[in-house]
């Protein structure tokens, strides 16, 4: 049951193409580009590009807010961002060192030397443009080798999720990092100029590498095998340690076949998928509702979301990232920490009830 085969086997179509990428803009949230703030006047509008991983703040301090239960966490940071996503820029610190942040999910503040500002709206569009070809990274993280050229910095990485502009052959530089472009994809990165201004980097990445050209067509086979390269997995809350929490965890895996989820596992609940009410229901009937839900569907109580794999032997299964639970009814609880493939009638909360007991919803992203 710890690989994705397993669960594809048990899958009775599972090439069968769920829905097309139109269908799956029509579900997901608006692009950055189609956000709009009635309330702000046009020149106080800014716009930016992510140029570097990096996490998204309430408040403008890396100072860590604790939790009293759990010390990995940090209830001042709110989410971390990917290479190359479009974000408003609202405002400046007064210290000038931060960006306040709209992006299609959420806002908050960034360090500024991680956003690179564009210089009009036409040039952050550009940057964006959606009939452009692109690579998705789908593997867990993709960490590139150091470059020859520059040996002593740090290697480029990117998370699942992350969109990539390609170049073609015809269009990019003669050499990149001193090499010709054999077997290898050529990408733009989005770098900061040194008055903090949107520039362009081209990189090599492996035709061998676990990305591919646009998103993924969205089949069960292709959902499982996504859902199962975050497995074990560091846990991180808002994306601490370069990794993902319960929310962002589904937000990856469906990023790569173009959905835009909520951040938030409420929020997430509330997305317009077909979905089936559990509040209320016995565990029976609970379990007959599962059998009735297809893999990778959403299961979500209040503070976490899963993502579901199916059922055996009457023993329903899910896989998620998750910071702290019980193994079993009466136990304490544990620092998981982990992504992890669990059975949803024994694993449990801090209350002492199962998952399976306190589920209140099954969205199906379809």
């Amino acid at each position: 049951m710890l690989s994705a085969d397993y669960w594809i086997a048990r899958q009775p179509n599972p090439d069968q193409r769920i829905l097309s990428p139109e269908e799956i803009e029509t579900k997901s949230l608006p692009a950055a580009s189609r956000l709009s703030f009635p309330d702000l006047q046009a020149p106080e509008i800014r716009w930016g590009i992510c140029c570097a991983e990096s996490g998204i703040f309430y408040h403008p301090t890396r100072k860590q807010t604790k939790d009293e239960e759990d010390p990995w966490s940090d209830e001042n940071r709110f989410s971390g961002i990917l290479v190359n996503e479009p974000v408003w820029i609202l405002e400046t610190s007064a210290d000038g060192q931060w960006f306040r942040i709209r992006t299609c999910f959420g806002s908050g503040w960034v360090q500024r030397r991680f956003i690179a500002e564009c210089r009009s709206r036409r040039e952050w569009l550009d940057a964006q443009d959606p009939e452009a070809l692109f690579l998705i990274v789908t593997a867990g993280r993709l960490t590139l080798l150091p470059q020859r050229t520059a040996p002593q910095k740090e290697p480029a990485s990117y998370r699942m999720g992350t969109c990539l502009r390609l170049i073609p052959a015809l269009q990019a530089p003669k050499t990149i990092d001193g090499r010709f472009y054999l077997d290898n994809y050529v990408v733009r990165i989005p770098a900061r100029d040194p008055d903090g201004f949107l520039s362009w980097d081209y990189q090599l990445i492996p035709v061998s590498a676990d990305v591919h050209i646009g998103f993924l067509p969205y089949t069960r086979r292709q959902l499982l095998c996504q859902i199962f390269k975050l497995q074990g997995d560091i846990y991180g809350w808002g994306d601490m340690y370069r990794s993902h929490d319960c929310s962002s965890y589904a937000m990856a895996v469906y990023r790569c076949f173009g959905f835009r989820l909520a951040r938030d596992s409420s929020d997430q609940a509330r997305m317009p998928f077909p979905s089936i009410d559990l509040k209320g229901l016995k565990p029976a009937e609970k379990k007959a509702a599962l059998r009735r839900s297809a893999p990778g569907s959403l299961l979500w109580f209040q503070g976490h979301i899963m993502l579901y794999l199916g059922w055996q032997d009457d023993r329903y299964y899910s896989i998620s990232a998750a910071g702290r639970c019980c193994l079993h009814s009466g136990e304490p609880a544990v620092s998981a920490g982990t992504a992890f493939l669990c059975e949803l009638g024994s694993i449990c909360r801090k209350n002492g009830r199962s998952w399976l007991s306190e589920l209140q919803k099954v969205l199906e992203p379809r």
